[in-house]
């Protein structure tokens, strides 16, 4: 039976015209054309870009605490 590749794994060709299968469909390029995304108050994008941001600024801000702590220890 010939397979249809596609979305990392191969179906055979006959699925394609199962209902079912043409609504997983239509509902994978809906989603995969309109990104998920969160957003605060419409100001700020919520991301994973921001959370590794924060967590940076977090580490940061704990060296800079701990080299001006053992500074004024001396």
């Amino acid at each position: 039976m010939d397979k249809l590749e596609g979305r990392g794994s191969s179906i055979p060709l006959g699925c394609s015209q199962d209902p079912n299968y043409q609504e997983i469909e239509q509902f994978l390029q809906y989603v995969e054309s309109r990104p998920y995304k969160y957003s605060v108050c419409g100001l700020l994008d919520v991301g994973a870009g921001l959370l590794l941001g924060l967590i940076g600024l977090g580490v940061t801000y704990f060296v800079v605490v701990v080299q001006f702590s053992y500074f004024l220890q001396k």
